[in-house]
């Protein structure tokens, strides 16, 4: 309270005028009240740290602006002379308290509390206490009986520095009393009378890994109270343990696994857990029901792995979870929900595989972005509709999934990688994905994959999508008919895979597009026509094999330029549709195809390869090829001519514009040829350096024999 003097003033006369009357001035002042406070005694001294503590009994004149404890090596610290000011929170008891490490040992230190207010600095009582001396163990060490904890105990180590492994008839820890810090690993494993950790009350530092392992009296972890943070936390094949208690003051761990315990129920005794920064499994725990223990729990930054728990029916538990990095949910057969995780923030990567009772997810209001979705083999999910608000997902996979629909997708506009759906038999068409206007990263092995999904009638759904920023991929889907819903896609930036869709008829759908690097086309044996590609004038390359209905290559009319043309067991008839083809810049190579006559088709090309051996053209093993003819135009070779066991073949005619070979011939097996002569001209102008190799054909002749004109 503050208190009021009045103090009387001598009266001072001043004459301004001769008529000025006498005045008497009064003054108050306050005086200064200072707070008043209480330093506590030291407690909880081990070798590493001390609790220190403090209470403010009066806060004097005004509002604290600052309080705390000052700590000295002499005595009378002040905020003026001191080795450490720790300026701490109140709480509403008007107490404060810190915990504080890294003591040098048997120093003694002078604490006491302070508190400012706008009248100064008040000061507490002034407490000693002297740091204690630490007692190292070096190296590892194994306790398997109980006579060998006493007498290890009996030591007072406070420091382990190694490992630590408690085993074998162990059966009480209070010989271990005063173990603070043990600097690797805590391996309490293989005991048969253990039944708590009564005796580890002082660890706090487990350095790297605490491993709690096949402990078959275990029932609770009562003793081991003061851990505050882990690297690593394992919890397996425990067969008594219903819960966590006794972790109470574990708040931080880098990883969590809890495995293979048979009576585990929950997590109760993880109420202090705050933060996960590397991954969380929970496996194959049969009596686990949900997850309480965790409701404090925010943030885990790695993987989250909770498979094969057959009891789990929810993850509640988890109500206050902000960010989680990646979720698998594997084969937890009781599953009915997961709606703890409803609020969510950032929610990065799903993974559901099984999972049979999930029938559908909470709307994850929050989730705008993520990197990855997975639903696969099975599961009871129907329903996507929990994604609805999903604008962009990087990748996206549905394997043998037993999904019904994508409706639920309908604000996903952009799948930066992959979208993979492979076996699911339940889909007929892309009902849902309308407003999906992109997929693919640009690479290779990014892009759209539609593949072996048995029911897949059409594509209807995919009208939005322009671009896919990688390759197309679609095989064996046996009842998919046409590329309906395709029609305004301009751009496969990679290649066109499309193989063994048996009754795929029609693609004209993607007549329009304007990109594409590479076309591969497998079987598909009702596929007998290519859509007219208008805007397409080159391409890396060109695969069709393995049959099919195609014959002819109509609908690459305007192309100018291609790396690669390979042509492998196809019922390929004519090379028609590539008349405006001028340069082959890798390849040509037809092989197996017993329908093909001849080259026909290729009349404008005038170069093929780009100079290595590998390169050039490649003809073997066509039955019915009688002759070269349409490559009359063709002048160089930048590789290798190769043509073997043309059974059929009699001439070499249509070779000759040849005015170089610029690496190996070979030419061999060809049972009926015998006419060389289209190569007598080149022999004739140009010196060969490459390798000839002409043997087991109907005629063999040299170089020389063709220069002479003996080539018939």
């Amino acid at each position: 309270m503050k208190k009021l003097i009045l103090l009387i003033i001598p009266i001072v006369f001043i004459f301004y005028s001769c008529d000025k009357d006498e005045s008497e001035e009064i003054i108050i002042e306050e005086e200064l009240i200072l707070p008043e406070l209480l330093t506590n005694q030291a407690s909880n001294l081990t070798v590493y740290s001390v609790i220190l503590s403090g209470k403010v009994l009066n806060i004097g004149n005004s509002e604290l602006t600052e309080q705390g404890l000052l700590i000295g090596h002499s005595p009378n610290p002040t905020i003026e002379n001191n080795i450490n000011k720790l300026n701490l929170p109140i709480n509403e008891g008007n107490e404060f308290s810190i915990e504080l490490i890294e003591l040098e040992q048997g120093a003694t230190y002078y604490v006491k509390a302070y508190a400012i207010n706008s009248d100064g600095t008040g000061y507490g009582n002034e407490i000693q206490f002297t740091a204690l001396n630490e007692k190292v163990f070096e190296g590892d060490v194994t306790l398997s009986t109980q006579e060998q904890v006493n007498i290890f105990g009996a030591n007072n180590y406070q420091t382990i520095k190694g490992s630590l492994t408690i085993e074998g008839t162990v059966t009480d820890l209070k010989p271990l009393k005063d173990l603070v810090f043990v600097n690797y690993e805590l391996n309490i494993k293989g005991t048969t009378a253990l039944k708590n950790f009564d005796g580890l009350h002082n660890l706090k530092i487990v350095g790297r890994h605490l491993v709690i392992d096949n402990n078959t009296s275990l029932e609770n972890f009562v003793g081991i109270t003061n851990l505050g943070e882990l690297p690593i936390l394992e919890v397996i094949r425990n067969p008594k343990i219903k819960n966590l208690k006794g972790f109470d003051s574990l708040y931080k761990i880098g990883t969590l696994g809890i495995g293979l315990n048979d009576n585990l129920e929950n997590l109760i005794g993880l109420e202090s857990l705050l933060l996960i920064y590397n991954n969380l499994a929970i496996n194959s725990n049969p009596n686990i029901f949900d997850l309480q223990g965790l409701n404090n729990l925010s943030i885990i930054r790695g993987s989250t792995y909770i498979g094969e728990n057959p009891s789990l029916t929810n993850l509640n538990g988890l109500e206050n979870m902000v960010d989680l990095d990646y979720l698998y949910l594997n084969n937890n057969e009781s599953l009915l929900h997961i709606d703890a995780l409803k609020t969510l923030n950032t929610f990065n990567a799903l993974k559901i595989d099984g999972c049979n009772a999930l029938t559908q997810l909470p709307v994850f209001k929050s989730i705008t972005v993520m990197s990855s979705i997975e639903i696969r083999y099975g599961g009871g999910l129907t329903s996507l509709e929990g994604f609805k608000n999903l604008k962009s997902v990087r990748n996206l996979l549905f394997l043998q999934s037993d999904i019904l629909s994508l409706e639920g997708l309908e604000n996903l506009e952009y799948i930066d990688n992959k979208f993979e759906l492979i076996s699911c038999d339940n889909l007929i068409d892309f009902k849902g994905f309308e407003n999906v206007k992109s997929i693919g990263s640009g690479s290779f092995y990014s892009g759209l994959t539609i593949n072996e999904n048995q029911n897949l009638i059409s594509l209807n759904g995919l009208q939005g999508l322009t671009e896919v920023n990688g390759s197309l991929n679609i095989t064996t889907n046996k009842s998919l008919t046409s590329f309906d819903g395709l029609q305004n896609l301009k751009s496969i930036k990679k290649t066109m895979h499309l193989i063994h869709n048996e009754s795929l008829n029609d693609i004209n759908a993607i007549a329009g597009i304007t990109t594409l690097n590479g076309f591969v086309l497998e079987g598909s044996n009702n596929l007998t026509q290519l859509p007219v590609f208008n805007n397409l004038t080159q391409l890396d390359y060109i695969f069709i094999a393995y049959g099919g209905g195609l014959t002819n290559l109509q609908g690459f009319n305007k192309l100018q330029f291609v790396e690669e043309i390979t042509l492998e067991e196809s019922n390929i008839t004519t090379l028609e549709g590539l008349e405006r083809l001028e340069k082959i810049g890798k390849i040509l190579k037809i092989q197996r195809c017993n329908n093909m006559l001849n080259l026909e088709g290729l009349t404008n090309v005038k170069s093929i390869g780009n100079g290595f051996s590998d390169q050039g053209i490649s003809i073997n093993y066509n039955r019915k090829i009688k002759n070269l003819t349409g490559l009359n135009k063709l002048a160089q070779i930048n590789g290798t001519l190769e043509i073997r066991g043309n059974e059929f073949l009699e001439s070499l005619n249509g070779l000759e514009s040849i005015s170089m070979i610029d690496k190996n011939i070979e030419i061999n097996g060809n049972s009926e040829l015998s006419n060389f002569c289209s190569l007598a001209s080149y022999f004739t102008k140009n010196s060969y350096k490459g390798n000839y190799i002409v043997e087991n054909n109907f005629r063999n002749p040299s170089i020389q024999d063709l220069i002479d004109g003996n080539c018939n």
